[in-house]
């Protein structure tokens, strides 16, 4: 076959020879190949332009048409994955967030983290006997995440606090309430002045908490502390509920005196270590000894009505019922050794209140059980109850064989009535004086829970 062009041989099966061809290559400015757009010419020596390129020829130098096309779409497809990755991180960021909710939708319980179940969850590990406090099992669950931060910087001497749910001025004052009385174990906190707030616009930011007692001090006396709870409630193991009580109120009784001036007097070292306490310490010793035994106990307090000092005692659950004891009244003075007389163990709240106003943050944010029977008291179980209208003689005969056997007894009763409580002394003397022999005897009474008791002795 011979060259369209010039007419020579052609090798192969081409149809232009080996020099028309490059020339042709030369004068279209590639090196080789078809371009896209051009088609071969089937007649005549040069080929035909398209009817898109016609009468231009390309410039020396200008880029293939397929190598902009392909920059081309490089470009949008950069363009898509950059859009695909902002439309990417827009989508994660908004599922981090929670969504806005129109105001009383939802709770703030509800909306906040932990949830319900967490929040339990970390103060039964946090706190010691927690199932058994019956306060903080009342909390919420925004309040008992607060207690439990705060709970956590206290134990662990940190001076800033910060609380995971805004909190006032109040919710402050309870809880600083709840983790002084509600935690006997709590008594590293400076006397004098607890905690200052820092605020701003009326929002709590955060508080300093003051300590009376170095870390290393506090730890070595809550050890000792613990052992001597360990060691009362070592002495009751086996017994009843009710046992038990009785069991905590006689250690205290045979190893702590009331004394208000003493050092550590309002805490549980006072009563347990140092053997020296008042009234909120002897209840805060009592609770810490009550649950190392399983009992269910917490702490009431009130102002005296007439102006004068306040007081604190125990409400506590035996065998499912729950009554109010009051064990500073079974704690003696110094230098005057007492025995127990249970006067004020498990009555109605009247019997010991009486003279008190239970303080607001206790009657204002908690749920009291109703406490108003005797029949759970010390009295009632041992058979010294004397109802209303109930007949003296039975008690005043066995008084008075007990001392013709012995040379001495006692007697003590516990009145339902005002009344009977009040014919109770006329009774007793006709009964000593319908003795063979003569007697000396003395008398101790209680008139706010109608309690008297009697010794006599044969002369």
């Amino acid at each position: 076959m011979r060259c369209q062009r010039c007419g020579r041989p052609v090798e192969g099966a081409g149809r232009l020879c080996a020099q028309c061809a490059g020339a042709v290559r030369r004068s279209s400015g590639v090196s080789g190949g078809r371009r896209p757009g051009r088609q071969a010419s089937s007649a005549g020596s040069r080929p035909v332009p398209s009817a898109r390129s016609a009468g231009t020829a390309p410039a020396a130098g200008s880029p293939p048409r397929r190598r902009r096309r392909r920059a081309s779409a490089k470009g949008w497809l950069f363009l898509l994955l950059l859009f695909a990755a902002f439309l990417a991180g827009y989508l994660l960021n908004s599922a981090g967030r929670e969504p806005a909710r129109p105001d009383g939708d939802v709770s703030r319980s509800q909306a906040v983290s932990p949830s319900a179940v967490s929040a339990r969850a970390e103060a039964e590990a946090l706190i010691p006997h927690f199932a058994l406090r019956w306060y903080l099992q009342q909390l919420d669950d925004d309040t008992l995440e607060n207690f439990c931060a705060l709970y956590r910087a206290v134990m662990d001497f940190q001076e800033k606090v910060t609380f995971p749910d805004p909190v006032t001025k109040e919710d402050l004052r309870l809880l600083f309430f709840l983790v002084e009385h509600e935690c006997p174990e709590v008594f590293q906190l400076s006397e004098d002045s607890r905690y200052t707030t820092h605020s701003s616009k009326g929002e709590v930011l955060y508080v300093t908490v003051n300590y009376g007692l170095q870390e290393a001090d506090y730890c070595a006396r809550a050890e000792t502390c613990a052992g001597t709870a360990r060691q009362a409630a070592a002495q009751a193991q086996g017994l009843s509920e009710w046992e038990r009580e009785l069991s905590a109120i006689r250690f205290l009784n045979a190893n702590c005196v009331y004394d208000n001036e003493a050092a550590d007097a309002g805490n549980a070292y006072g009563a347990l270590v140092r053997g020296a306490a008042k009234c909120d310490g002897i209840s805060l010793g009592f609770k810490w000894i009550a649950e190392e035994m399983g009992l269910t106990t917490f702490l009431l307090s009130g102002g005296s009505r007439d102006g004068d000092s306040g007081h604190a005692w125990n409400c506590i659950r035996i065998d499912g019922e729950f009554s109010d004891v009051d064990v500073t009244s079974d704690v003696p003075y110094p230098d005057e050794p007492c025995e127990c007389d249970f006067r004020k163990c498990n009555v109605p709240r009247q019997v010991i209140a009486a003279p008190y106003i239970l303080r607001d943050y206790i009657t204002d944010n908690f749920t009291l059980p109703e406490v108003d029977s005797m029949n759970g008291s010390y009295y009632a179980r041992t058979g010294c109850y004397v109802r209303s209208g109930e007949s003296l003689t039975p008690w005043l005969r066995e008084l008075c064989a007990q001392v013709e056997r012995e040379g001495s007894g006692s007697l003590a009763l516990q009145f339902e009535s005002q009344a009977d409580y009040d014919r109770f002394g006329d009774e007793f003397a006709e009964a000593m004086n319908g003795l063979s022999f003569s007697v000396t005897y003395s008398g101790w009474h209680a008139d706010a829970c109608l309690w008297r008791r009697q010794t006599v002795s044969r002369n």
